[in-house]
């Protein structure tokens, strides 16, 4: 039985480093997200286990690479990107509280984010 070899789950425009996992995936968040988040209360740290529970299966899959994966004690939505599980990006992030979902247009451009 191969075993993957240990990887580094970091997070792009981040300063620190997730704990370390069996992964071959690299985590991002855009600059944007990253903003979002800072102003939300959100560490780095809790970002790295919603990735985890995401490669478990645990979030809403959407469809065309779109996840939407529930932060911060169920008070904030992200939305994920993946392209064929090899990386994963931290794209939108709103308040439950400010909207219930992403309208179908932007369901739309996010599938075509996560192709390009």
């Amino acid at each position: 039985m191969a075993v993957a070899p240990f990887a580094f789950l970091n997070l792009e425009f981040g300063s620190t480093w997730c704990y370390f996992f069996l992964v071959s995936e690299r985590v991002f968040k855009t600059s944007w997200f990253a903003r979002a988040a800072r102003k939300a209360r959100i560490p780095d740290a809790d970002l790295c286990r919603a990735i985890r529970q995401v490669a478990q299966g645990q979030a809403d899959n959407l469809g065309g690479g779109v996840f939407k994966k529930r932060l911060d004690d169920n008070r904030h939505r992200s939305i994920i990107l993946t392209k064929a599980g090899q990386f994963w990006v931290y794209e939108y992030l709103f308040a439950k509280q400010d909207r219930a979902n992403i309208e179908d247009d932007e369901l739309v451009a996010f599938r075509q984010l996560a192709k390009a």
